[in-house]
């Protein structure tokens, strides 16, 4: 009898057929023992077992497990978890037997989110989770933590809080919990699940205000807690050396909840003295530096936004970025740094004269032009600096092929 009909009278009458079904299973118990077994051979019984395992009390939950511990074939793996995992919501499997098989018998930790949400995201499975962040090896630390971190942005379970901002300050962990404060973890589960900050990396460089919307930790922690973090995370980046990648997460997670609760903790010298225009993280350390910028600071800033980029050694593009730093201070402290920029009043450059006209608009008006953001406007005066560019290589062609001409015209004449 083949398993399609032999599952069909199962279900009509599964007493009656015990032994046929004990025979299926004792025939899964070979295989297991087997080195390889057709695929398609061994996903069909895996179905039908699968299928009609709750009519009958058996081995079969603790079998298939087993099973997922030998074998080494990735495609088999797949299907036996599939498998496993019907039979959690059959509830035949419990949730500590079903994630412990995930912990401990799988490595594509991608595959296993997107196909057991719903299993994650129970507060039972909370502990077994806290469990491999505490014990387990570096694989299962990650998933585990990346588990805590989903139930508590998703699930909002506050029992985790503590954890998390434990683990801010893990040297393991660091990472994906910075990410997680500035909203840069994807949550979605596409193929990059851990970290959405390489998706698009424009968003480096947006303002740090918009990652404080979305990433609930920011809204529960309070203003004593934020404090606490803040101070802490300062202490490591004076007193620790890190990658250089670290520090500048480490200031933009101090950068928003310093702005989000108010707090009076000032870093503006520390952001100045690891500024470095030839960096990529230029963008994102002069959000944290605008941001972190306080009244009695805003001197000091202007002073080294002039020094750094808006002086006549520096190449348009650099005093272009000043010009729009300058901006964003002066719209925010309402501060006058116009007289500071007579030189560039008349530049010939199309990009520099442009956001020179940007910086004294917007300072007239005490408002950034339009809703158009930093980024939007170093875009067009890039675009406008190419122009210029374009237009100067055009000229210095049409001036060598007149100067060609006045040749030709006096060999010419001397002939």
């Amino acid at each position: 009898m083949d398993l399609v009909s032999l599952q069909s009278k199962i279900f009509k009458d599964p007493n009656n057929y015990l032994e046929e079904y004990t025979e299926q299973l004792e025939k899964y118990k070979a295989f297991v023992e087997l080195p390889i077994v057709p695929l398609k051979t061994l996903s069909t019984l895996l179905s039908f077992l699968t299928t009609v395992s709750h009519f009958y009390p058996s081995q079969y939950s603790s079998l298939i497990i087993n099973h997922l511990s030998v074998t080494t074939n990735k495609l088999l793996k797949k299907e036996i978890f599939t498998n496993i995992l019907i039979l959690k919501r059959k509830k035949l499997i419990t949730e500590e037997d079903f994630f412990t098989s995930i912990f401990l018998h799988t490595s594509d930790f991608k595959s296993v989110l997107r196909m057991c949400v719903k299993e994650i995201s129970d507060r039972k499975t909370v502990e077994i989770f806290i469990k491999y962040v505490n014990h387990g090896n570096e694989k299962q630390y990650f998933f585990a933590l990346f588990c805590i971190l989903y139930c508590y942005e998703i699930k909002k379970y506050e029992e985790l809080e503590k954890i998390i901002c434990d683990n801010l300050f893990d040297k393991k962990g660091e990472n994906m919990c910075l990410l997680y404060f500035l909203n840069l973890i994807d949550f979605s589960f596409s193929d990059n699940i851990y970290e959405k900050e390489n998706q698009n990396t424009e968003k480096e460089n947006e303002n740090v205000e918009n990652t404080e919307n979305n990433s609930k930790i920011l809204f529960k922690i309070g203003e004593i807690k934020a404090e606490e973090i803040c101070k802490l995370l300062y202490k490591d980046l004076r007193l620790n050396k890190m990658m250089r990648d670290i520090r500048v997460k480490k200031l933009r997670v101090i950068s928003v909840l310093k702005k989000f609760y108010n707090l009076k903790l000032k870093i503006f010298d520390y952001v100045m003295k690891i500024v470095d225009p030839s960096k990529e993280d230029l963008g994102q350390l002069m959000t944290v530096l605008i941001e972190c910028l306080t009244p009695d600071e805003v001197k000091k800033g202007v002073d080294m936004v002039l020094d750094k980029f808006c002086n006549l050694a520096k190449d348009d593009d650099m005093v272009v970025y000043g010009l729009n730093i300058l901006k964003e201070i002066s719209v925010r402290f309402d501060l006058d740094v116009i007289s500071y920029l007579e030189d560039y009043k008349k530049s010939k450059s199309k990009a520099v004269g442009y956001a020179y006209k940007m910086l004294v608009k917007s300072y007239k008006e005490k408002k950034v032009v339009g809703n158009r953001s930093l980024l939007y406007v170093r875009k067009k005066a890039s675009e406008a600096n190419k122009e210029n560019k374009k237009d100067s290589t055009e000229k210095k062609n049409k001036y060598k092929n007149f100067k060609k001409g006045n040749k030709r015209r006096k060999n010419n004449k001397s002939k």
